[in-house]
């Protein structure tokens, strides 16, 4: 059966072609690294933090308040108390909860989450259309040209990140009232349920980094396989960051190559959580298949 192939992949191997008529005698050119859009993860983590943050202030301005106030009138009522319970004020906390919900409500909504999404988006896109284009003019000396369909799944990923980003809040809030409600049935003092809160806070901030990081690496990688495939490129090489936060088993693939039709057990580079790795495209048996 003929093999059919796409109008972008007819167009990239005339290119190659006629390229490679230019270049016969010219010694072959090593693939340049890919490097990764670190300016685009660094402002979207400092929007992810910063929504982290905001939640925390309004939660220790209010809650944590709330229940520093009830410990302290406790004391003065019951000056003997052992303990200070709160399950007696379940009222005025779950009030106070419900401030902090309708609060959260306005401040954190779907369109300043879609905003920071869609500009992640587009940042990336245009790095990574950059990195694959220096990757093909050093080696068989032109770019892209036509591009895949990239608009519907930046799309898709910023509909995915609307959603990480309002759970970020969502999250902190629904671990706050667990930690209170757990608290009041087991007689805990308002200040040990405060200083669990405050710990949540950390967590938090932490958990708003590696959303940020792992999101941007995933649609790097995301982006890369679809050029890549848009124009013929079966095989990759993987790359790793090269450092010593690389994971053993990542380290073991640096150097090797991979099909995108057969990715490994975790996935292809960018794929897996906190993955940093890159793919390189490997273009010799489409050169040689064209030549």
């Amino acid at each position: 059966m003929a093999l059919v192939l796409s109008s972008s992949e007819l167009r990239f191997r005339r290119q190659i072609r006629e390229a490679n008529e230019g270049r016969r005698r010219r010694r072959a050119r090593r693939v340049p690294r890919a490097t990764l859009p670190t300016g685009a993860e660094i402002r979207y983590r400092a929007q992810l933090v910063e929504i982290a943050r905001e939640a925390a202030t309004l939660i220790r301005e209010t809650l944590l308040v709330e229940l520093e106030r009830i410990e302290t009138e406790a004391k003065i009522n019951r000056p003997d108390a052992a303990n200070i319970r709160i399950d007696q004020v379940d009222e005025e906390i779950e009030r106070v909860i419900g401030n902090v919900r309708i609060q959260f409500a306005r401040r954190f909504t779907p369109e300043r989450a879609q905003d920071s999404a869609r500009t992640l988006g587009d940042t990336v896109n245009q790095h990574n259309l950059g990195q694959n284009n220096r990757q093909l003019l050093a080696t068989v000396g032109i770019d892209l040209g036509a591009e895949p369909a990239i608009a519907p799944h930046l799309a898709e990923f910023a509909r995915e990140n609307v959603r990480l980003i309002t759970t970020i809040p969502e999250k902190l809030l629904e671990d706050v009232e667990g930690i209170i409600s757990r608290g009041a049935r087991r007689g805990r003092r308002a200040s040990e349920m405060a200083t669990e809160i405050r710990d949540r806070f950390r967590i938090t901030e932490n958990r708003a980094k590696l959303i940020a990081r792992d999101q941007t690496s995933k649609l790097n990688g995301e982006l890369t396989q679809l050029r890549q495939t848009s124009l013929g490129i079966k095989k990759y090489i993987w790359r790793t960051a090269q450092d010593e936060r690389v994971r053993d088993e990542h380290a073991e693939r640096e150097g090797r190559e991979f099909l995108w039709s057969q990715p490994p057990s975790d996935g292809h580079p960018g794929e897996p959580i906190n993955c940093r790795c890159t793919a390189e495209p490997v273009i010799a048996e489409l050169q040689q298949t064209v030549g």
